[in-house]
C-alpha cells in the first residue's frame, strides 16, 4: 500500500502545483455560478422583479383617457416613464435606447366615448424577447387597471343595443344598470388594495370583455428588412469576440515562450530595438485577430445569411477596434504572467469573466440591474454593442462611435500597461 499511496499523494501535488488545472476546476466555475445564479437563481420572476424598464410614451390624444392610460403606465413598479414625441418613439427604438414604445394616436379618446374601435399602438425591437413580451402583457393589464372601462363600456353596450334594433326604452333601462352596477365594479377593481384579489379582478374583467374596442396593434420598427434573426446576429458576434480573446491572448503567450527559449536575447542583438519587436508582436496579433474576425463573418454569411457586405466600412472599423482591444489584452496579460504555463491559466479566468458580464455567454437584456452597471467595464460589451448597432440596428458610422471609441480606449490602456511590463521582462531576461 505504501507505494500506492505515495503515488496517490505524488499526483494531488503535482494538480494543486497546476495553476492553471486549479483555476479551471475551482475559480472558474465559481465565477460562473455566481453570473448565472445572479442572472437565473429565482427564475423568471427574480428577473422581471429587478427589472427596470424605461418606456417610451408619445401621447398624441391628450384627452382625459389617454391621460388615465399614460399614469397606468407611469405607476407600474417595472416600467420607467418617458413622455415624448412620436418622432422620438420611433428614433429611440430604431437606435436601440429603447426596445418598446407606446403611441396613443389622436382622436383616441373621441372613439373610446363613443363605444368604436380605437387602436393603440406598441412599436417594438424584437431583438430584446423579454422585454416585448414583459410591455406587451402589461398593457393588456393596464387597460383594466386605467379606469377607463366606465368611459367606453356603457356607450359600447347602449350602441350594440341599437344595432340589435333594441327600443330606446329597454335602452334606457339597461344603460341604467349598466351606470348603477357595472360602472362602479370597474372602479373596484382599481382600488383594491389586495394584490390578489386586483389580479382576480382583472382576469374576471379580461374573460368578460375579450372583445373590448381598444385593441393594441404592434409595428417591427427595426430589423423587418434584415434576412438574419437578432438571434443569429447574437450568437455569431458572441462567440468571434470571446474566442478572438482566446487565440489573440495565447498568441501572446508566444512572447513568454521565446524568453524561456532565449530567442529574445538573440533578437535583441539583432537591429531590432525593444519598440520594434513589440511592435512586430502586436502587428502579427492584429492581423491573427482580424482574420479570425472575418472568418466569423464569412461564416455567418454563408450559414445565417448576416449581411456582412452591406456595411463594409463600419465592419472593418469595428473588427480593426475589437482586434486592437484583443492585442492590447493579451499583451497586457503576457507582461503579468512570468511563464507560458502562466498565461495559460490566467488568461481563461480573465476572458470568461469579461465575456460573461459582457453579454458574450449570456445576452445582457436578461440580466439583473447589477450586472448590467458592472458590465460597462467590460471590452466584450462594447464589442458585443458595437457589432449588433451595425448589423441589426443600422445605425451606419455614427451610431457605432461610441462602442469604437470605447475599444479603442480600453486597447490604449491595455497597451500601455502591456508594453511596460512586457518591455521590463524583455530587459530583465
Amino acid at each position: 500500500m505504501g507505494p500506492l499511496f505515495n503515488l496517490y499523494i505524488k499526483d494531488m501535488k503535482l494538480f494543486f502545483s497546476d495553476r492553471g488545472a486549479v483555476i479551471m476546476s475551482f475559480i472558474v466555475p465559481v465565477l460562473m455560478a455566481l453570473i448565472f445564479g445572479f442572472t437565473f437563481g429565482g427564475g423568471s420572476g427574480s428577473i422581471i422583479e429587478d427589472l427596470e424598464i424605461y418606456f417610451d410614451v408619445a401621447d398624441n390624444d391628450k384627452s382625459e383617457i389617454s391621460g388615465k392610460i399614460v399614469k397606468a403606465v407611469g405607476d407600474d413598479d417595472v416600467l420607467i416613464l418617458k413622455e415624448v414625441t412620436q418622432e422620438e418613439a420611433y428614433k429611440h427604438v430604431k437606435s436601440g435606447k429603447r426596445s418598446v414604445a407606446l403611441i396613443i394616436p389622436t382622436g383616441f379618446g373621441d372613439k373610446v366615448i363613443a363605444g368604436d374601435d380605437a387602436d393603440l399602438k406598441l412599436i417594438y425591437d424584437p431583438s430584446n424577447q423579454l422585454e416585448n413580451g414583459l410591455i406587451q402583457g402589461k398593457m393588456q393589464e393596464m387597460l383594466f387597471t386605467a379606469d377607463i372601462g366606465e368611459y367606453f363600456m356603457p356607450n359600447m353596450i347602449e350602441k350594440l343595443l341599437r344595432q340589435q334594433g333594441e327600443s330606446e326604452e329597454n335602452i334606457k333601462v339597461a344603460r341604467f344598470y349598466i351606470d348603477k352596477y357595472i360602472v362602479p365594479q370597474m372602479g373596484s377593481a382599481k382600488t383594491d388594495k389586495d394584490n390578489s384579489d386586483k389580479k382576480s379582478g382583472a382576469q374576471s374583467m379580461d374573460a368578460m370583455f375579450d372583445d373590448l374596442p381598444i385593441k393594441i396593434s404592434s409595428e417591427q420598427v427595426v430589423g423587418q428588412d434584415i434576412s438574419s434573426s437578432a438571434g443569429y446576429v447574437q450568437s455569431v458576434v458572441s462567440a468571434m469576440v470571446m474566442f478572438l480573446l482566446f487565440g489573440i491572448s495565447f498568441g501572446a503567450g508566444t512572447l513568454l515562450r521565446e524568453k524561456q527559449s532565449g530567442t529574445l536575447k538573440r533578437l535583441l542583438t539583432s537591429p531590432l530595438s525593444v519598440e520594434g519587436i513589440m511592435a512586430a508582436k502586436l502587428l502579427g496579433l492584429m492581423t491573427t485577430g482580424l482574420i479570425q474576425v472575418y472568418f466569423m463573418l464569412i461564416f455567418g454569411w454563408i450559414v445565417f445569411k448576416l449581411e456582412i457586405w452591406s456595411y463594409p466600412g463600419q465592419l472593418f472599423l469595428m473588427a480593426f477596434a475589437t482586434s486592437l482591444m484583443a492585442s492590447g489584452l493579451g499583451v497586457m496579460l503576457a507582461g503579468i504572467a512570468k511563464s507560458e504555463e502562466q498565461i495559460g491559466s490566467l488568461a481563461p479566468l480573465v476572458i470568461i469573466a469579461l465575456s460573461a458580464i459582457g453579454g458574450a455567454m449570456v445576452p445582457r437584456f436578461i440580466m439583473p440591474k447589477i450586472l448590467l452597471q458592472i458590465g460597462v467595464i467590460s471590452p466584450v460589451t462594447w464589442a458585443v454593442d458595437g457589432f449588433h448597432n451595425v448589423f441589426w440596428q443600422h445605425q451606419g458610422l455614427m451610431g457605432m462611435l461610441p462602442q469604437f471609441g470605447m475599444l479603442i480606449a480600453f486597447a490604449l490602456v491595455f497597451l500601455a500597461i502591456g508594453v511596460v511590463l512586457v518591455r521590463a521582462q524583455i530587459r530583465s531576461g
